[in-house]
């Protein structure tokens, strides 16, 4: 493979900016490292095959921390640069927001609109890898792999599986399976082609750490018509992926795999100043283009936490909504259907703090509050002036303003209520 190509893998054709200056040839920055020509960088060159033991300059010459930059001339290192997220002069949080990297990458777009530039594209065709799930009475070859029980296994030796079980299990080397030996090879999520990965190892004394983060920065006069920090798409031309407990199609996944509790897998802040709002929305759930984003439930909970839906719940951070905690203004046939089991109430307001002029519950003239499906209602009638009681569509009493009760039925005394 030509190193020209494995730059171009690495997203090569970038021109460096001020913190990853391309050096001249032939002057080597500190560490002893010099440009190298991309001409001198065939791994196959004829002069490199004659002597097997020489180390091209490309390794010999890397230093052990530095930032590597590519151009079109060749490779170029340099050592550790510092630069600023933002430059110091418009650091607004006042802080000297600085950092440094191993691997810098600045560039200034240069095509006109209708081109999409990308300093740094991963693009990977997955190619046909995928195991199988094992089976009963299955003839298996040596060699074949299959999954079964969360892990994936190697057939050491060929044989017919098993006419009943669940299949290998374990991670041992030599596991009989009718006549079939499985090796144990790895967890079954080892089954996976990956674009691009990050893992950032927090060690004792560490500090803050981060795997990944993204800043999009909108200054003076930028546009704001389409601007998105973080974009993440699941183009599914496939096949449906239904809740069966076989297909998995998300396009965010956020897994914690912990030994220990965190705070949250998902957390929205902010760092603006009081009296700015980040977001007209915390979080928007939008069907854009027309399509319908979820088809079941917007927000389904199957976590089993104590609370399913808190808000207020951080210690010393209560929120204060001036219109609403909740407020639907969407279509619908039920705007709130409660049909858990509930063990207390279905709706509890004994620890609402409700103002001496407020109401636990408020209704407006005409709606009725109903029993046994909706045939027997309570109903205030403004026309009327009167509380009303109705039975299959039929008033049966009514109270009106001033505390007269007019029934249509007899009133009985020392009788069973």
């Amino acid at each position: 493979m030509r190193l020209t190509a494995l730059c171009l893998a690495l997203g090569a054709v970038l021109a460096p900016g001020p913190a990853a200056r391309a050096l001249d040839p032939g002057t080597p920055p500190s560490g002893g490292s010099r440009e190298v020509g991309a001409d001198l960088l065939r791994i196959g060159r004829p002069e490199a095959a004659d002597r097997p033991g020489e180390v091209l300059p490309l390794y010999r010459n890397m230093p052990a921390s530095g930032v590597f930059a590519t151009t079109w001339n060749g490779i170029a290192y340099v050592p550790f640069q510092a630069h600023a997220l933002e430059p110091l002069d418009r650091d607004f949080s006042g802080d000297g927001d600085r950092q440094r990297s191993q691997v810098y990458i600045r560039s200034t777009t240069t095509a006109p609109g209708d081109v999409a530039e990308y300093p740094l594209f991963v693009d990977m065709l997955a190619t046909p890898s995928r195991v199988e799930p094992w089976s009963l009475r299955k003839a298996y070859a040596a060699g074949t792999l299959a999954k079964a029980n969360g892990n994936v296994y190697r057939a050491a030796r060929g044989g017919t599986s098993a006419a009943k079980g669940g299949g290998p299990s374990g991670d041992g080397k030599a596991i009989t399976d009718g006549s079939v030996v499985w090796e144990y090879r790895c967890a079954d999520q080892c089954d996976a082609k990956i674009a691009a990965g990050f893992t950032a190892t927090s060690m004792p004394g560490s500090g803050n750490v981060w795997a990944m983060t993204t800043n999009t920065v909108l200054r003076p006069g930028a546009p704001t018509n389409f601007v998105v920090g973080y974009e993440s798409d699941l183009t599914n031309y496939s096949e449906n992926c239904p809740i069966d407990g076989r297909h998995f199609c998300v396009n965010l996944w956020l897994y914690g795999n912990t030994l220990k509790t965190s705070t949250a897998h998902l957390v929205l802040s902010t760092g603006a100043p009081a009296g700015i709002y980040a977001n007209y929305f915390g979080m928007w759930i939008q069907a854009a283009q027309g399509g319908n984003v979820a088809k079941d439930a917007d927000i389904a909970d199957d976590a089993s936490g104590a609370i399913g839906l808190g808000f207020g719940q951080t210690a010393g951070r209560g929120a204060r909504h001036a219109t609403a905690t909740i407020r639907d203004l969407t279509t619908s046939r039920t705007g709130l259907e409660l049909s858990g089991a509930y063990g207390h109430a279905a709706i509890d307001l004994q620890g609402a703090d409700v103002a001496v002029d407020g109401h636990g519950i408020v209704l407006k003239a005409g709606q009725d509050i109903c029993f046994e499906g909706g045939n027997r209602c309570l109903f205030y009638d403004a026309a009327a002036h009167r509380l009303r009681y109705k039975v299959n569509g039929e008033v049966k009493f009514a109270i009106d303003d001033n505390g007269n009760l007019i029934l249509k039925g007899a009133v009985l005394q020392n009788g069973a209520p």
